[in-house]
């Protein structure tokens, strides 16, 4: 309901206008109705990214394309968005480190949630990889075992493996307690790889190139965001994943990483742990 003022010296009311506020990213996303509701979902939150709308269509529609879009076509107005938080990458999702089930308001955007968990043990040694996909009311595990990898390897495959899976372009969110894939993903590193031939440095080659050209190319395809989720503090379907790649890791029907293992026969070669 609209909110009345009323101006006693002059007695007569004024009606303020309506505002909705969308929360891209904040303590829970979503389209509120009030200042005070969306103050509650991004004040002290870091890379809080909000917006307000003069109609609940335009708001609702600003959070189901996402910020970009609404930047997009403010400038084409010769309009300016609400800039990002300084150093916040675009590819970056805040998630909040207490929510148990930080999918929830991604799946309330209609977004793809991927689950990711990946390592071996030792490592190098037998590895595998668990995903957990989620979409509206669908969820789908996924899991692959390794006779031999790496820990960074089975983090990218387990990236490869959810992404293979969609069957059209999607606007998708990769949850993981990992930081190796998607801090590199984010900041932009490995793409800076890619453009240099995949050379980290000028002596260094970048490790596990065959893998990030594939995950690359997928993240081409659909609009992919990385969020950081802490590990073994209750979130269920991250938790879940690690119990899929540890039953991977021993499970005996496992394949082989051929370009792992004839890497190891080449002194020097390119894939690092």
């Amino acid at each position: 309901m609209p909110i009345i003022a009323k101006w006693v010296c002059f007695s007569f009311v004024v009606r303020a206008k309506q505002k909705y506020y969308v929360v891209w990213r904040g303590r829970r996303p979503g389209v509120y109705a009030a200042w005070s509701q969306c103050a509650a979902q991004v004040e002290g939150f870091s890379g809080a990214s909000y917006k307000s709308f003069p109609t609940r269509d335009e708001a609702e529609r600003a959070f189901e394309h996402g910020p970009g879009a609404v930047a997009a076509g403010e400038s084409r107005k010769g309009a300016s968005a609400k800039p990002q938080a300084s150093g916040v990458s675009a590819l970056l999702v805040e998630v909040d480190p207490h929510d148990a089930a930080p999918h929830a308001a991604l799946l309330a955007r209609k977004d793809v949630v991927i689950y990711t968990d990946g390592g071996c043990d030792p490592n190098p040694g037998r590895g595998g990889y668990g995903v957990v996909l989620l979409h509206g009311e669908h969820r789908r595990e996924l899991s692959t075992g390794y006779r031999l990898s790496t820990n960074n390897r089975m983090e990218l495959m387990g990236w490869i493996a959810g992404l293979e899976a969609l069957t059209e372009e999607s606007r998708v969110v990769i949850l993981s307690d990992s930081r190796y894939v998607g801090d590199s993903y984010a900041n932009g590193a490995a793409r800076r790889w890619q453009q240099n031939q995949w050379m980290r440095t000028r002596n260094d080659r970048a490790a596990n190139s065959d893998l990030w050209q594939r995950l690359l190319k997928l993240c081409d395809r659909h609009d992919v965001r990385f969020g950081w989720v802490r590990g073994h503090v209750g979130v269920e379907e991250n938790e879940c994943c690690d119990q899929l790649a540890a039953a991977a890791t021993v499970a005996h029907d496992q394949l082989i990483d051929e370009n792992y293992e004839n890497d190891t026969m080449v002194p020097g070669g390119l894939f690092g742990q």
